[in-house]
């Protein structure tokens, strides 16, 4: 019976065993920060420690991610993930054990929560430089949008399984049920096809490969320019929302079931923003990308002035959707033209920017409230998300990049 246009992609072999990986290593992703958490909290009871342990895992992603980059250009894409994932299932499995066994300590967490990391900024550029080749060009953004809708799945459902083991049977096993999704996963990825050889790449060593990534990326002024923009926005928008959103439902709310309902009507629309992309094909990618991203905006200005939780859940939706949509456009046109060979390199400068200034804007909400308001933090976020939309409209390579249509590169 053949599939409907929408899900296409899943007629491809590689792509069935790729998506079946990362559905079952992402269910098991989503359900570690919930148990840590509280395994952290049970040990401790202090919130230093907590952002200690959670915060561990960010750092190496940050640092590595470049070299991730280069080596998943160097080396087979398939291999890389597997490697990383075999990784990641020692650590979480040592820390499950840990746990389990009544031994854990918080720096032993700390540091299985880094070893994680690090195995994570290996996967992400491969992953990245690993899907495109799994599918036809025609459906590269069908591909994209399945691979957001099942992340947007899975970030709800995780934490849910997540409380579900913690209340019953305790953090150590939900974590060690983590611990064997990166097994599973591993096993499935080990399958395919493709991303058995290394992409055939210039001759070089490493600073020579790393200076080849950034220069394909500061070769393209829209992609320069949305790399940048990227970063600023988890810094300037990303990090005030998810610190100050939550006290705002605390002090001038209904607390946790206010945030709760916010972030579920979010998350809905991160589904709805992946299923879109299913459909949408825009002519100017870049464009629609930049104009449905202010959608954030009334969201922010909503909780800048503590209106009814219900009025802001109804905006957290297509705020939601605008992301997961805009993700599933910039990542096509990234896949469609950048060369294959430099992919998971510069898909690791766009992900360092990001991650090297989300714990940084996280870090900074709470003194700049302090200082300034939460009320007046929130504004700012709000006028610089106007300020980067029209600067970014202002760039004739970013609203006039069109969708290509061939396998032609730019």
């Amino acid at each position: 019976m053949p599939l409907t246009p929408s899900l296409a992609p899943f007629a491809e072999r590689d792509y069935r065993l790729l998506f079946a990986a990362q559905a079952v290593s992402l269910l098991g992703s989503w359900m570690t920060p919930i148990a840590l958490a509280f395994a952290v909290l049970e040990l401790t009871d202090s919130p230093t420690a907590l952002g200690i342990v959670l915060g561990a895992e960010l750092v190496p992603v940050a640092v590595l991610l470049l070299a991730g980059g280069v080596w998943a250009d160097r080396l087979p894409r398939m291999r890389v993930m597997v490697a990383a994932d075999v990784i990641s299932a020692a650590g979480q499995g040592a820390m499950g054990v840990l746990l389990i066994s009544g031994h854990a300590q918080v720096w032993q967490l700390a540091v299985l929560a880094t070893v994680g990391g690090a195995a994570d900024a290996f996967h992400q550029p491969a992953w990245a430089g690993l899907l495109p080749e799994t599918v036809p060009e025609e459906l590269l953004q069908r591909a994209n949008a399945l691979r957001h809708l099942e992340s947007n799945v899975a970030r709800v459902a995780g934490p849910v399984i997540a409380g579900i083991l913690v209340a019953t049977a305790g953090a150590g096993w939900a974590i060690l049920a983590d611990a064997l999704s990166f097994l599973v996963a591993a096993a499935v990825l080990s399958r395919m096809a493709v991303g058995r050889r290394a992409v055939d790449a210039e001759p070089g060593g490493f600073r020579e490969d790393l200076a080849r990534g950034w220069s394909e990326v500061r070769s393209r002024l829209w992609l320069m320019a949305m790399v940048l923009d990227t970063g600023l926005w988890v810094l300037v928008i990303w990090g005030p929302y998810w610190v100050l959103g939550p006290i705002v439902a605390n002090r001038e709310l209904d607390g946790a079931s206010s945030w709760a309902v916010i972030s579920a009507a979010y998350g809905l629309g991160t589904v709805a923003g992946g299923a879109a992309g299913l459909r949408v094909h825009p002519r100017r990618p870049l464009l629609v990308a930049v104009v449905i991203n202010a959608a954030f905006a009334p969201m922010l200005a909503l909780l800048a002035v503590a209106a009814p939780t219900w009025s802001i859940a109804l905006a957290a939706v297509p705020a939601g959707a605008a992301v997961s949509l805009y993700l599933v456009l910039w990542d096509t046109t990234v896949q469609q033209r950048v060369p294959r060979e430099a992919l998971a390199r510069v898909a690791s400068y766009e992900r360092a920017a990001t991650f090297a200034l989300m714990p940084v804007g996280m870090a900074l909400a709470g003194p700049v409230a302090a200082r300034l308001g939460v009320a007046e933090t929130l504004w700012i976020s709000v006028g610089w998300l106007g300020v980067s939309t029209v600067f970014l409209l202002c760039m004739p390579s970013v609203r006039g990049l069109e969708r290509l249509s061939s396998s032609a590169r730019a």
